[in-house]
This record gives C-alpha cells, structure tokens and sequence, in this order.
C-alpha cells in the first residue's frame, strides 16, 4: 500500500463533508459494497489498463475492481475512513493502490498523469477542466452520477447542487470523443430505480 507522492492540503475537521462521511464509513455496523458500479464494468470491457485516478472514491468498490483488472490506482476521498477500508479490500485481494485523504475542491489533479478518471456518484463540474488536463491524450472520463429526475424520487439526493444535467456535463467536452452517453432512469442491483447521466469521453489526441 502506498500514499502519494503529493502533498494536499490537510482536511479540516470541521469541513462538513467531512464529518458527512465519516460519520458513515466509521460507523461500526458500516459494511463496504464489494460491488463495482455496474456502468464502470461495462465501459471498461474495451479499455487497456493504465493509470487510473478514482475521484470520491468511498470505501472502495470501484478501485478494486480496476485494481483486479489491472489499472494502477490512485483513490481520493476526504473520509480517511472510508479509505481505510479500501486499504483493507486492496490487502485482503493482494493489491497495491494508492490512496489520499483530500478536499477536492483544494487537490491538484496533476497534468497528462492518467490514463482514466472516473467520477462515479459524485458531481463538481468546477473538476472538469482539471480533468481534461490530468488525463492523456487518448484517455477516458468515465461519470456516472444521479440526474435531476432523482429529485421525483423518495430515496437519494434532491438537492440540484448535487443532481447533473446531462447537457451540461455534454457540453463541457463538446470536443471529445462521446463514446457513449445516456440520461435516464436505470434499475439498481437492489431493485431500486434510479435516475442517472452516464458518460464515457475520450480526450482527443494519440494515446
């Protein structure tokens, strides 16, 4: 297991977001979804493994199963315990991946250092122009995340700040490679129904 190269800027303990998400990896009755998303499954069927950066990464699920397909993964969330129980699968399946407790909001991405960035169930369009430039040419963005038609719903969050418009997320790379884009509502594995924007984007350029 190693920690990052870089040096982000310390996590306040009173950052709410914080405090959010703490409250519910540290939990003692917290158990971690060993489920990858089932949109990062499908889209990297056709994706050569490299270096993967996962943004809100949670407890885990997604960076071990890029992980286990290969990729080396750098996971960043603000909840030092919900990356603790990454580091807890990635030993348990004999992986090495990289972690980092930050406020993205205040971490530096970096430049033409990834092969693919996932933001899965997490929205800040303010990320994607640092996106574009952390990726390589010929690098994929992979966004899945709840859609406004969530707000009709009894369950998950209806605050617009946090729902996407997928016209917006469009736009914002009009000049890539749409490899596939989809704004509607999709079933959960459990049984739920959900509202979703999901993305695969290429960044132009050779890889």
């Amino acid at each position: 297991m190693s920690t990052t190269e870089s040096s982000p800027r310390p996590v306040s303990p009173d950052h709410p977001d914080l405090q959010k998400w703490e409250a519910r990896y540290a939990d003692p009755d917290y158990r971690p979804d060993p489920d990858p998303v089932p949109y990062l499954v499908e889209c990297c069927v056709d994706l050569t493994p490299g270096h993967a950066l996962c943004l809100a990464a949670g407890s885990g699920r997604n960076v071990m199963f890029l992980a286990s397909r290969g990729w080396q993964v750098r996971a960043v969330d603000i909840s030092s315990s919900g990356l603790r129980h990454c580091e807890q699968l990635a030993i348990a399946d004999r992986f090495s991946v990289e972690t980092v407790q930050a406020d993205l909001t205040h971490y530096e991405l970096g430049q033409r250092e990834f092969d693919l960035v996932t933001m899965i169930y997490y929205l800040d369009t303010m990320l994607f122009s640092a996106i574009a430039l952390a990726l390589r040419p010929g690098g994929h963005f992979l966004f899945h995340t709840f859609g406004r038609d969530q707000a009709r719903r009894d369950w998950g969050p209806s605050n617009p700040n946090f729902l996407a418009c997928g016209r917006q997320v469009l736009s914002a790379f009009d000049d890539w490679q749409i490899r596939h884009f989809a704004e509607n509502d999709v079933e959960r594995p459990d049984g739920r129904i959900e509202s979703v924007v999901q993305m695969l984007a290429r960044k132009p350029g050779l890889a």
